[in-house]
C-alpha cells in the first residue's frame, strides 16, 4: 500500500490488508485510521497493532482505553524502564534534561494533558461531534484565515463555517494548504453550501487582496458578489482566540465529522503550543465574532472586527 502523506487519508487507500502496524499513531489524524486503514483491514478481517508515545488525550488515548475492556482488543503500556538496554542512570539523566512532566509522557507512557495547552481535554470529549446537522441556522458566518504559501511547512488556509441554532454553534471546516485559486474555490463552495450572512477575511498584508479576488471570481462566472467583510487586525491573535473560551467551556460547539473539523479540533486541543498551527482557531474566532456583531445589528453601522465582543446568546 503506497503512502504519500499521513495528513491525507485518501493517499493511504489501497487493497485489503491482512495486518498493519501503525507507529506513533497518536501523532496521526484519526481520519487516517477511520477512513483508510480500518476499511482496508475490514476487507480481509485483518489485525492491527497501534502503538505510540502518548500525545495528550486524543484518539489514540481513547483506543488504548477501549483495549482495556473491549472484547477482542488488548492494550499494553510499556515504559522505557522495562527496556533492558536503557540503564537507570541514563533514565535519571534524561529526566533531569527534559523535566518530570515530559518524562512521564515520553518515558513512563502516561497520558497527560497537552503541556502548555490553553484548554483541558475535557472540553473535547466525544459529545462535541455530531452527525445530526441542522436544516437551518438563525445566524451564520464564515471566517477565512488565508495562508501565504502552499509548501509543506507553511500555515494552512482555514475556511470555517459557524452557524447558530438550537442554542449551539455548529461548525464545518476546510483546513488545507491551498493555492490562492484553490482557496477562492473553497470559500465559494462553503458559501454555496450554507449561504451565510457574511464571509470575514483578514486584511493583514497580502490577505486584503482576497476581497478583490473573490469579486473577480464572481464576475467571471456572472454570479452575484459574495458577502465579504474585511476584518482588520485590531488585536493580538492570542487575545482573540482566547475569546472562544466561554463557548468551549460551556459545551456550545458541535463539530461536523469531516477531516477539516478533525484538524480544527486538534489545533484547538493543542493551542497555543508551537508545534501546531492555529489557522483553524483563528478562523473560528473570526466567524464567532461576526455572529456576535450580526446578532447585535452592529455590522450595518461599523466595520466587522473593531470594538466590542458581546457573546452570542446561546
Amino acid at each position: 500500500m503506497a503512502v504519500r502523506s499521513a495528513d491525507d487519508p485518501d493517499s493511504l487507500r489501497g487493497p485489503g490488508l491482512d495486518g498493519v502496524v501503525i507507529d506513533e499513531a497518536a501523532f496521526l489524524r484519526e481520519s487516517v485510521w477511520e477512513n483508510a486503514i480500518r476499511p482496508a483491514l475490514a476487507d480481509q478481517q485483518g489485525w492491527a497493532i497501534i502503538q505510540s508515545t502518548p500525545n495528550g488525550k486524543n484518539w489514540f488515548y481513547k483506543r488504548h482505553g477501549a483495549g482495556l475492556s473491549r472484547e477482542g482488543w488488548e492494550s499494553w503500556t510499556c515504559p522505557t524502564s522495562e527496556n533492558p538496554l536503557v540503564t537507570p542512570d541514563e533514565l535519571a539523566e534524561i529526566k533531569q534534561d527534559i523535566g518530570p512532566r515530559r518524562f512521564s509522557q515520553e518515558h513512563d507512557a502516561q497520558f497527560l494533558e497537552v503541556e502548555g495547552a490553553l484548554w483541558p481535554s475535557t472540553y473535547f470529549d466525544d459529545g462535541i461531534w455530531t452527525e445530526n446537522w441542522p436544516d437551518r441556522f438563525e445566524l451564520s458566518a464564515i471566517g477565512v484565515d488565508p495562508a501565504a504559501s502552499k509548501s509543506n511547512t507553511a500555515d494552512y488556509s482555514a475556511v470555517i463555517f459557524v452557524g447558530l441554532t438550537g442554542g449551539r454553534l455548529w461548525v464545518d471546516a476546510t483546513i488545507e494548504r491551498l493555492s490562492p485559486g484553490e482557496l477562492i474555490e473553497a470559500i465559494a463552495r462553503m458559501h454555496d453550501r450554507y449561504s451565510p450572512l457574511g464571509i470575514g477575511v483578514e486584511t493583514i498584508a497580502f490577505q486584503r487582496l482576497y476581497s478583490d479576488l473573490l469579486d473577480n471570481w464572481c464576475q467571471m462566472r456572472s454570479r452575484p458578489p459574495l458577502p465579504v467583510f474585511p476584518i482588520p487586525d485590531y488585536a493580538k491573535k492570542e487575545r482573540r482566540i482566547e475569546r472562544l473560551d466561554p463557548y468551549l467551556a460551556g459545551d456550545k460547539f458541535r463539530f461536523k465529522r469531516t477531516p477539516g473539523c478533525e484538524l480544527l479540533v486538534e489545533q484547538l486541543m493543542m493551542y497555543p503550543t508551537k508545534s501546531v498551527h492555529d489557522d483553524g482557531p483563528d478562523g473560528t474566532e473570526m466567524a464567532v465574532r461576526m455572529l456576535n456583531q450580526f446578532a447585535n445589528r452592529e455590522a450595518e453601522i461599523c466595520p466587522i472586527g473593531q470594538e466590542g465582543f458581546d457573546h452570542v446568546r446561546v
